[in-house]
């Protein structure tokens, strides 16, 4: 249970075989050790009592700068919400026109150019040679 040990489960191999993959990955938990440390510093700094508001008397003049300080304040603070408000909206108009495109007029200077020829092992039984004859006609990556 202390070990940085990762399985995945792949393809169906027929006859009930599965092909599976194990990963070691010794870092990972320095990824969670982070996100609690970052966790502890958004508490600490939540609970800091220079960010409590305080009561103090003062006279009608402090109390009217402190009023427009205030105003000003809250006018930066729309603004801090606004300008990433209004690129979000401006992201997802952008990403809606991508929708209402045809992905089959993407141009490419691929299109109507032969595939490279090419005869490798295939993976699951390298004594079957896999080739870009065998291929023809179908739609590969």
């Amino acid at each position: 249970m202390n070990r940085d040990l990762f399985v995945a489960m792949g393809d169906d191999l027929g006859a009930g075989a599965w092909s599976m993959r194990l990963q070691y990955k010794p870092m990972v938990r320095y990824i969670w050790l982070g996100a609690l440390i970052m966790a502890l510093g958004g508490i600490v700094a939540a609970t800091d009592r220079r960010y409590r508001r305080r009561r103090t008397t003062a006279d009608d003049r402090v109390a009217a700068r402190a009023r427009r300080r205030r105003a000003e304040r809250a006018a930066m603070r729309s603004l801090k919400f606004i300008i990433p408000l209004a690129l979000f909206v401006l992201l997802g108009l952008a990403l809606l026109k991508g929708l209402s495109l045809n992905p089959r007029e993407v141009p490419s200077p691929l299109i109507g150019k032969p595939a490279p020829e090419f005869s490798l092992p295939s993976l699951q039984d390298a004594s079957y040679p896999v080739s870009s004859k065998e291929l023809l006609g179908q739609a590969w990556v």
